[in-house]
């Protein structure tokens, strides 16, 4: 057996979540490797069904530096459009998300997984493909993985913790006899693109809800467009399927007239489920991505669920995996993560049901009657909120402070909110996303320099703060107040944006994990005191003081 120092992490699995874990763990400070028993070229196009990536998902591209790759060669889509019985009904719009990216960004998996991989390799970590999972054997202290190479050869390797991102047929998941509960829809779907004699005349992807069929017609990048619905065909050969439902409900699009359809490029044939992995994680393993969930691809919520199953997992292995912290902080990804799972399948399958009430005339004479009053109503704003994840948050983790305590509508597990300016900021930007780290948000208010200072020197001398595990933002409304320091993040907000935002009106602060979600906040002149009792009760660190129990929160 090979030896080890059991302080590597191995991922399982090198699509994009198991790629952004390994980004993320790397970004961290956290050793990884990657396997894959693929040995597809990185660089090398493939017919992929993940395609649309939201703005919570491109807000953590930011965060690990891929974002600006992922724009030059995704094409946007603002909006959603509705089309029933030949004719547009109604549309939803992203333009309004409060995110720095307010829409959808059409980008194929294989384009979206290059541009990882790249970034990956820039941090000095390379995918070892042609490499197969053989068996896991854990014990309370490593986990043992026997793994098959590109020469056959069989090999046992310890590690500290092992990811599973191996998809819907996930080996690790069965390794670890995780049930795999729900079931598989009776229809088969198919999936085409093609090219149009011109571009696509519209920044929407569009839903075309028909007597014959219902599709989903998203724009691509490089005038494609993908066609996906249920396959109404009797044929079973992939390459002799009938695809009159896909051209007739194309030609009832008004934004196609004049428009040449040629022949799809490619078309394949695939099965639906809606299924839930009972747990997120076996001891040492965890499961992200189709590995823990699959679902209904309305909305494109796959990718982007995963993604944020990866977000909340990589900062956790890290503080445990280089023990900085108690490996109790790994017991929260399991409660938070497959609580998020279990909307996002449920809530794509009602959506699914809703959509292919074809079979019941009456069903389908309530949905082309109601659904178009809805979208047009205050719920279109919210089912673009949903798609996006925005608003994705883990309060049924958090015991929540008394009613009106904090005048906003934050809370606890909620993640950070995006302030809009006009604010006056000193040294960086402004940007409170933690990027990896915990932020402490100190917000000075009525306080005097001298204690915003003395706060400061207090924070600054908290063990995780000179550990670099955590930032400090100041908030103040008072002009002329200065820090000069280089290690906090300075923000004049005498028009009380930032104040009002996070419902502060005197003294306090907000506590931020690295992956952006609040965890702790509390109105007092004692900031470092009660951040310090934070982050002891975290970390596991002997000074912890006595703490009020009104403000308890979880990891």
């Amino acid at each position: 057996m090979k030896n080890s120092t059991c302080s590597e992490v191995l991922i399982v699995g090198a699509g994009p979540i198991g790629l952004s874990t390994a980004i993320m763990l790397t970004m961290q400070g956290t050793k990884c490797r990657i396997i894959d028993k693929d040995d597809r070229d990185p660089g090398k196009q493939y017919f992929s069904r993940a395609l649309g990536l939201h703005a919570r998902t491109l807000e953590i591209f930011a965060d690990i530096g891929v974002i600006k790759d992922c724009m030059i060669k995704g094409r946007i889509i603002n909006g959603l459009g509705f089309y029933f019985d030949g004719h547009k009904a109604a549309s939803i719009s992203f333009r309004h998300l409060p995110s720095g990216y307010p829409f959808m960004l059409s980008l194929p998996q294989c384009d979206t997984e290059s541009i990882l991989e790249q970034r990956l390799n820039q941090l000095g970590v390379f995918v070892t493909r042609s490499t197969e999972l053989l068996d896991l054997n854990q014990n309370q202290d490593y986990v043992t993985a026997t793994i098959k190479n590109a020469s056959e050869q069989t090999i046992k390797e310890n590690f500290a913790y092992v990811v599973g991102a191996d998809g819907f047929h996930s080996k690790v998941r069965k390794l670890c006899a995780i049930p795999f509960d729900g079931a598989q829809y009776e229809e088969s779907w198919l999936l085409a693109e093609t090219y149009l004699s011109r571009d696509f005349p519209s920044d929407e992807a569009n839903v075309i809800i028909s007597n014959n069929s219902n599709l989903a017609v998203v724009p691509m990048p490089d005038g494609k467009i993908r066609v996906t619905g249920p396959d109404t065909s009797s044929k079973r050969d992939i390459n002799d399927v009938d695809l009159s439902v896909f051209n007739a409900a194309l030609k009832e699009m008004g934004t196609l007239e004049n428009i040449e359809y040629r022949e799809p490029e490619q078309v394949t044939r695939f099965r639906v489920h809606r299924r839930l992995a009972r747990s997120y994680r076996k001891n040492r393993v965890f499961l992200v991505g189709d590995a823990a969930h699959v679902h209904s691809p309305g909305g494109g919520q796959g990718l982007n669920t995963g993604m944020l199953d990866a977000y909340n997992l990589a900062w956790r292995l890290s503080l445990a995996t280089n023990a900085k912290a108690s490996v109790n902080i790994l017991d929260g990804y399991n409660t938070e993560r497959r609580r998020a799972g279990e909307i996002t399948v449920f809530g794509t399958d009602k959506a699914l049901q809703l959509l292919n009430a074809a079979n019941s005339p009456i069903k389908k004479s309530v949905r082309n009657l109601m659904l178009p009053l809805v979208l047009k109503s205050s719920y279109g704003d919210r089912l673009a909120a949903n798609m996006s994840q925005i608003f994705t948050n883990y309060r049924h983790c958090f015991q929540q402070e008394e009613k009106d305590y904090f005048n906003c509508s934050l809370a606890l597990g909620d993640p950070l909110p995006r302030v809009v300016p006009p604010i006056d900021v000193a040294g960086d930007p402004l940007n409170l996303r933690p990027n990896g780290k915990f932020t402490v948000i100190f917000f000075c208010s009525n306080l005097s320099q001298q204690s915003i200072l003395r706060e400061l020197k207090k924070l600054r001398g908290l063990p995780v703060v000179k550990a670099g595990l955590c930032r400090t933002a100041i908030v103040t409304q008072q002009p002329g107040v200065t820090i000069n320091s280089k290690d906090e993040l300075t923000i004049s907000d005498t028009a009380s944006y930032v104040h009002s935002a996070f419902g502060m009106n005197e003294a306090g602060f907000y506590i931020a994990r690295p992956d952006s979600f609040i965890n702790s906040r509390m109105k007092t002149e004692d900031i470092a005191f009660h951040a310090g009792n934070y982050f002891a009760d975290l970390f596991g660190l002997p000074e912890k003081a006595q703490q009020s129990s009104s403000h308890k929160k979880a990891a």
